[in-house]
Formats: C-alpha cells, sequence, structure tokens
C-alpha cells in the first residue's frame, strides 16, 4: 500500500487535530478516522522554527534567554492543536505545564 507524502508528517503523537478550515487532507494510522482533514501541527512547528533562527541570527541580546522565551510561547499555542489530549493534565498538556514553568 503507497502512502501519501502527507502520512510522513501525520503520523505519531502529533498528528494534528481534526478541521475543516485550516486542515489539509491526510492519512494515518494512529488518527480515526483514517483518512480526514488535519492541522499539520509538526510542519507549522517546522517554520516556526526556521522563524525563530532567523530572527535570532540577527539578535543581539542573549540568544539563549530570547530562544527560550519565543519557543515556550510557540510550544504552548501548538499543544492545542496536536490532537493528543491523554497527555494532560488538567486542561492542559505536559508541554504546555513546562511552557509554564520556563
Amino acid at each position: 500500500m503507497l502512502l501519501p507524502a502527507s502520512a510522513v508528517f501525520f503520523s505519531g503523537c502529533c498528528y494534528g487535530v481534526e478541521s475543516d478550515i485550516l486542515g489539509l487532507p491526510t492519512f494515518s494510522i494512529y488518527a480515526n478516522p483514517v483518512e480526514t482533514n488535519r492541522i499539520p501541527v509538526q510542519l507549522i512547528e517546522a517554520g516556526m522554527e526556521t522563524l525563530f533562527f532567523l530572527f535570532l541570527h540577527s539578535y543581539k541580546g542573549n540568544r539563549l534567554y530570547a530562544y527560550l522565551a519565543f519557543y515556550s510561547i510557540g510550544r504552548f499555542l501548538l499543544e492545542f492543536w496536536r490532537g493528543d489530549p491523554q497527555r494532560g493534565i488538567w486542561i492542559l498538556s505536559i508541554s504546555q505545564w513546562i511552557s509554564i514553568d520556563i
């Protein structure tokens, strides 16, 4: 069985929540239903990291603190779209609690 290219980005723990507006057609062996439109969280995070790199490349201050601040905010927001609610405590995921702690 030949899988579409989007299957690479939508398999595993962070395949994205279902969305008719922002979602891309996907095939995931981990998500139910198997074929649906999902938000491409992994691709969004890759783009976010690229923007962080471009910003930090010209940043003159402390790059470590700037990266930690930007990444924690970005990761906190992306966690709402990941689609794996079983990995959380209360209404937030473990990664969101760590982002708040930083």
